[in-house]
């Protein structure tokens, strides 16, 4: 573990946000007294006086500022999404002040963003440990499981039936990513798939349900974890996701233009801040993964508590786990710091291989 003359200090940045207000009670719990730090000073304020905690109200477009804002702090966890606007000036400054870097994306560019940074890192001293929450925790632990159960494998296909609930960060994500092609990785490379979409059917445990190709944060952390070239993702093809995703990928190029953005960012703010305690405990997320060495397969299935609560614990069992010394220089991926069984560590979490 590097030494520090910082405080033992994490950073929660986007701490007004939905899923960050989940996190900072599993985070207290833990022992951690976060600084609360954000963009709407309002917000900010009323929470931390609300939690007693100190913040910090800067945004991100001055370099010089946002180091300021930083630099006694042991660990950044990022929370603020989109994280295709937040990830790239946060992990430039923490490179810079060489502060540890965590956050909550499944966000595929900025967890490129994250890998291309982590030579840099490496030779600061620094972690780039970003998607530390259901984006992708379980389906990284379970990559790296199937890696291990069938050695030399050569196709991942990880399938993800999250729960059908919706927070207003994640519909500016969606209203953010209009236009994007889904992308899958063919022999190690990123490759985009136009004007089509690609579907299949997998069973999630109560029989066979469609499933649709997504650009989803594993096509990067899974091969980072395993190595394994070909890889593609699949969520569960309801109505929504099948009519998004299909509209996109036969609309693309119309969804990129600025009354088309306009359209989505106003839906986007329509949607509540986030489900409430109740419709989460309802739910429960499954992933469906398969790997393949030639003609051999093999199948492991994984369910875990609905994807905001599993964000809020595994999050913050992971922060504490950083701030006690558990941390490796350069980008890491969950699985590859913390291995293929971290996961079920968490109660709700079950494993079971079924081929």
């Amino acid at each position: 573990m590097r030494e520090s003359a910082r405080s033992a200090a994490l950073l929660l940045y986007g701490a007004n946000g939905y899923t960050a207000r989940l996190l900072l009670p599993e985070l207290r719990a833990r022992g951690i007294e976060p600084i609360l730090a954000g963009r709407n000073d309002a917000a900010i304020r009323t929470l931390a006086r609300a939690e007693g905690l100190p913040c910090r109200v800067f945004s991100l477009e001055a370099p010089a500022s946002v180091d300021a804002a930083i630099g006694d702090a042991r660990i950044v966890l990022n929370a603020a999404g989109p994280f295709g606007e937040t990830a790239e000036p946060l992990i430039d400054a923490c490179l810079r002040r060489r502060i540890d870097y965590l956050d909550l994306s499944g966000e595929l560019d900025a967890l490129e963003y994250a890998a291309e940074c982590g030579e840099i890192a490496r030779r600061s001293g620094v972690m780039l440990l970003p998607a530390v929450g259901f984006d992708v925790v379980p389906s990284d632990c379970l990559a790296l499981h199937l890696a291990q159960r069938l050695p030399g494998a050569d196709w991942l296909t990880l399938h993800i039936s999250p729960s059908n609930l919706l927070s207003h960060g994640s519909a500016a994500t969606l209203a953010r990513h209009a236009g994007h092609w889904v992308r899958v990785r063919r022999d190690g490379v990123l490759e985009a798939m136009r004007y089509r979409t690609q579907t299949r059917w997998t069973n999630f445990g109560q029989g066979q349900r469609a499933v649709i190709a997504v650009s989803w944060g594993d096509l990067t952390t899974a091969f980072h974890t395993t190595g394994i070239p070909n890889i593609e993702v699949y969520f569960e093809a309801t109505s929504f996701r099948w009519s998004a995703v299909t509209s996109n990928q036969l609309f693309g190029d119309a969804f990129r233009t600025a009354p088309a953005r306009a359209f989505f960012e106003r839906f986007a703010e329509l949607v509540p801040s986030g489900p409430v305690a109740d419709a989460r405990a309802r739910e429960r997320s499954v992933i469906v993964g398969e790997i393949r060495r030639g003609r051999e397969r093999l199948r492991s299935r994984l369910v875990t508590a609905e994807a905001y609560t599993f964000t809020a614990t595994i999050a913050a069992r992971i922060a504490r786990l950083v701030l006690d010394g558990t941390r490796s220089a350069g980008f890491q991926t969950p699985a590859r710091l913390f291995g293929a069984d971290f996961v079920l560590q968490e109660p709700s979490a079950r494993r079971d291989d079924i081929e």
